[in-house]
């Protein structure tokens, strides 16, 4: 019998050591895993040298990785992380965590509303340390060690996303939710290395390969089956959100007659948030960012989005 193995990030397993006792590591090596210890070995040094090696990810089976997705549910909807309970950082780790390992088995298994509550627990609890802090550059200098970079990018968007939204007349929380619920899943089929390259292309327009150009379609074939808990403005965010309205973007060449104002809000929210990963936080190159946005977004939800975007990023950038 195969057993199913899920990739879990080292940082998380040394940071939550206490939730992580008695499981079993296992490291991939030519499409096959590698048993590193036995559950009642200790296994701190051995992720210590991993990391040394530039090892991100170990694997454990379904059964240790769920008994660890549970104790991270139960730790968060439970207050136990809550604030004055743990500093900031654990909070913001293991927000990351619960996040992270609930996408995973959504990849494995399907989506679920529990999982996608488990996921929105996270987001409400990393959404209300960036409104503690002073801007977004302090957020993400203060949790830039703490996070990964893919969660972090997903919690700029989704914070810029529902300021932009509220910006206009029509909004309500219903809608927010939809558009946090395409944060969280636009790119659930991309690995870590994936990024890089899609990023790169959005760019300077270097090639992509046609797997990593159909990853918003693959998204929505995995969301779809659960159309009770994934709506339908959520899926066409999700694929959308690569495409441009000159129709250049991918993964079908839309131009800019297919575009409704909520996808719009969604695209050049998380384009901001790449340029401002690419300036490394700096709030004087906003308004940089905005005109290089202006520059390949055009049309009049592309403006109205990109005019409510400067008056919450404006905003951000007087605050000390």
């Amino acid at each position: 019998m195969n057993s199913t193995y899920h990739p879990v990030p080292i940082l998380h397993l040394l940071k939550h050591q206490n939730l992580f006792s008695g499981i079993e590591i296992h490291v991939k090596i030519a499409e096959k895993y590698v048993l590193l210890n036995f559950a009642e070995d200790p296994y701190q040094d051995i992720l210590n040298k991993l990391l040394k090696k530039s090892v991100e990810h170990v694997y454990l089976n379904e059964e240790d990785f769920m008994q660890i997705l549970n104790a991270f549910n139960e730790h968060m909807i439970s207050g136990q992380v809550s604030e004055g309970t743990f500093n900031d950082e654990i909070r913001a780790n293991t927000a990351d965590a619960l996040f992270t390992m609930s996408r995973e088995f959504i990849k494995t298994h399907g989506v679920s509303a529990e999982l996608v509550g488990s996921m929105t627990e996270a987001n409400n609890s990393i959404q209300t340390l960036i409104k503690k802090a002073e801007n977004l550059t302090s957020f993400l200098k203060k949790f830039e060690k703490e996070c990964s970079e893919e969660f972090l990018k997903i919690t700029v968007t989704n914070f810029l996303a529902v300021a932009v939204i509220n910006q206009f007349p029509w909004k309500s929380q219903q809608i927010i939710e939809k558009t946090i619920l395409a944060g969280m899943f636009c790119d659930i089929m991309l690995e870590p290395k994936d990024f890089d390259q899609i990023l790169s292309h959005e760019t300077t327009g270097e090639e992509l390969s046609l797997e990593l150009m159909q990853h918003p379609l693959n998204a929505i074939n995995l969301l779809t089956q659960k159309l009770d808990v994934i709506p339908q403005e959520t899926l066409t965010i999700i694929e959308q959100h690569h495409e441009k309205p000159d129709g250049t973007g991918f993964p079908t060449g839309i131009d800019i007659s297919r575009f409704n104002q909520l996808t719009a809000i969604f695209i050049v929210c998380q384009r901001f948030t790449d340029e401002l990963f690419i300036h490394e936080f700096n709030s004087h190159k906003y308004m940089e960012s905005i005109m290089n946005l202006r520059s390949n977004y055009r049309g009049i939800v592309f403006s109205n989005a990109l005019e409510a975007l400067v008056e919450v990023v404006s905003i951000d950038a007087l605050k000390k």
